[in-house]
């Protein structure tokens, strides 16, 4: 209710007595109704600067039970868009939350003007792996337990309060920032939106910042990987009577040893750290059968990028070897997900600003290298660098969940970089 003694009616020279008529005279109109929704602006103001502990649980968990499993982000970034326009009802029409969906399913909100080569970008992916949602969301002990907490709801569940606190900022934004919620990120996404959102931009912006697990690690370079899968297929039959028939799962298993082999000493020649990890096999129909089929999951990672593409070629070179063989046995592959390795571009952009931050906070940051959204920025020349908003353990599994106090505190952080990189020092709001 307004006051009748506010600055409203002081303005219009309103007695306090005449209050209620004055509310008569304006009440239809819309210049009262901008004028309500002025007033309501900075009156709020200072609350949405701070942190709300219940406004942010009953956000995640809300996030946490859409669907929103890679490929199927739709219903979590809608739950996200309702969030935003519930904000914006409460706003004049010039403070808006502005928001759109590119042509991956990437939601971008932006805030403030200015050159594209001057923004920063504030990403959060919102795909959670396997069945990509979690029912219940359980909060114990000082934890919140549940499938996509750490990763990386509890990163767009803060963006989304950002998105509110700055919407009824009145400090002036000395550059444009865009917050991109980011659709397939985990698995075999393949980056696929934050692909879609570099390559609709022909030049970097001044930093991109993706805000993924916890606080006490941040990354300035990209792990790369190469993900691949094999099948073979034979003629089959009975283990005695075509016991000369070659198994599918026997040249399969020839074909891994191989290709190990030639893998050995690959790290030491591009002075790289090298992982190859086979994660299925499968094949066969039953003991007393030769298998004419088999089929195999792998992957390849590496911080090197022409580590990777050697990797890559020997693959192609031992299916090659295999299908020349004559044993009629035929090779097939399909490469199943592609991220870049990718060293730092400017560094000193992101870095020396969060580890100042962060120890201004008493964190500890630790430097670390991950395979997370900024592997393609980087490999297409921004400047980028990822951290997290919270502490978190077990991720990617059903036990997986964050403290709940390490969020007040990722909190302020992201206020701080906020603060630092795209407002000036001029508060006044003129």
């Amino acid at each position: 209710m307004l006051d009748p003694a506010s600055s409203y009616f002081r303005y219009f020279r309103i007695p306090a007595c005449a209050g209620m008529t004055g509310i008569r005279l304006f009440a239809g109109s819309s210049f009262f109704e901008s004028y309500c929704k002025i007033f309501h602006l900075n009156n709020m103001q200072a609350h949405y600067n701070t942190y709300s502990q219940s406004k942010f649980v009953e956000l995640l968990s809300r996030l946490c039970r859409t669907q929103g499993k890679t490929f199927h982000e739709k219903e979590r970034k809608n739950t996200i868009i309702s969030f935003l326009d519930s904000v914006s009802d409460s706003l004049p029409d010039e403070k808006r939350i502005i928001h759109h969906t590119d042509e991956a399913g990437n939601l971008i909100v932006n805030f403030g003007q200015g050159d594209w080569e001057d923004a920063v970008v504030f990403d959060a992916h919102i795909d959670v792996v396997g069945k990509g949602f979690s029912e219940p969301v359980i909060k114990d002990d000082g934890k919140i337990y549940g499938l996509g907490t750490g990763d990386n709801l509890t990163s767009a569940t803060l963006l989304c309060l950002l998105a509110e606190k700055l919407a009824y900022e009145s400090t002036k934004f000395k550059r444009p920032l865009l917050l991109l919620f980011s659709v397939c990120e985990e698995g075999y996404g393949n980056l696929k939106g934050v692909r879609q959102f570099v390559d609709a931009r022909k030049t970097p912006p001044h930093l991109f910042v993706s805000f993924d697990l916890s606080y006490r690690e941040y990354s300035t370079s990209g792990l790369g990987s190469r993900r691949y899968k094999v099948t073979a297929k034979g003629p089959g039959g009975h283990s005695w009577d075509n016991r000369e028939t070659p198994s599918a799962i026997e040249k399969m298993m020839e074909f891994l040893t191989l290709l190990k082999f030639r893998q050995i000493g690959l790290d030491e020649k591009h002075s790289a750290p090298f992982s190859f990890n086979i994660g299925i096999i499968e094949g066969g129909e039953g003991v007393n059968i030769i298998a004419g089929n088999a089929g195999v999951h792998f992957e390849f990672r590496s911080t090197a990028e022409p580590l990777l593409n050697e990797a890559a070629a020997i693959v192609k070179e031992e299916i090659e070897r295999a299908n020349n063989s004559g044993d009629n046995v035929f090779f097939d592959f399909s490469i199943e997900g592609e991220r870049p390795a990718a060293k730092p571009v400017r560094p000193e952009s992101g870095e020396e600003l969060i580890r100042r931050i962060w120890k201004n906070n008493s964190i500890a940051a630790r430097r670390t290298i991950r395979s997370t959204n900024i592997n393609y920025p980087l490999f297409m020349g921004w400047p980028s660098i990822c951290t997290g908003l919270c502490e978190c353990a077990g991720y990617h599994t059903e036990d997986e969940y964050i403290i709940l106090n390490s969020v007040e505190k990722g909190w302020k952080l992201l206020g701080e970089i906020t603060k630092e990189l795209v407002f000036t020092e001029d508060t006044s709001g003129e």
